[in-house]
C-alpha cells in the first residue's frame, strides 16, 4: 500500500510548485503551499513554450476536428458503408470529438495561467 511520503518541495528556477505528502490512506495526498510565497512568484513557463504548446494544440484540435467529422459523414452518405464496424467507428470518432472540445481548450488555458489557478469555473473542473 501507500506508505508515509516525506515532504519533498519540487524546485526550478528558484521558484515554487507544490510539495505532497501522504499517508497509509489512499485519499490522505494533500497539496501543501509554501509560507512564503505571493501570486507574483507562481512559475510560468517560458513564452517559447506556451507558444510552442498552443500552436501544436491548435493544430491537433482543427485536425481532430476536421478528421472526426468526415467520419460521419462518409459513413452516414453511404449506403454500402453502414455496416456495424463503420457504426462502431462512427461511435469512435463522436467519443474523440467530444475528447477534442472538452480537453484541448482546457489545456490551453492551463498552459497560459500559472499553477494552482483555474479559470473555467466549478462545473469544469469536476
Amino acid at each position: 500500500m501507500l506508505s508515509t511520503v516525506s515532504s519533498v518541495s519540487l524546485e526550478l528556477n528558484s521558484s515554487w510548485y507544490t510539495t505532497v505528502t501522504g499517508n497509509s490512506g489512499f485519499n490522505a495526498l494533500s497539496v501543501i503551499k509554501s509560507e512564503n510565497t505571493s501570486e507574483k512568484d507562481l512559475y510560468m513557463l517560458p513564452a517559447y513554450i506556451r507558444t510552442t504548446s498552443m500552436v501544436a494544440c491548435i493544430v491537433v484540435m482543427v485536425l481532430g476536428i476536421i478528421g472526426n467529422l468526415m467520419v460521419p459523414i462518409v459513413v452516414f452518405r453511404g449506403k454500402d458503408m453502414r455496416n456495424s464496424t463503420n457504426i462502431f467507428l462512427v461511435n469512435l470518432s463522436v467519443a474523440d470529438l467530444c475528447v477534442l472540445l472538452i480537453c484541448t481548450p482546457t489545456v490551453l488555458v492551463e498552459v497560459n495561467s500559472g499553477p494552482e489557478i483555474w479559470l473555467l469555473g466549478e462545473h469544469m473542473c469536476k
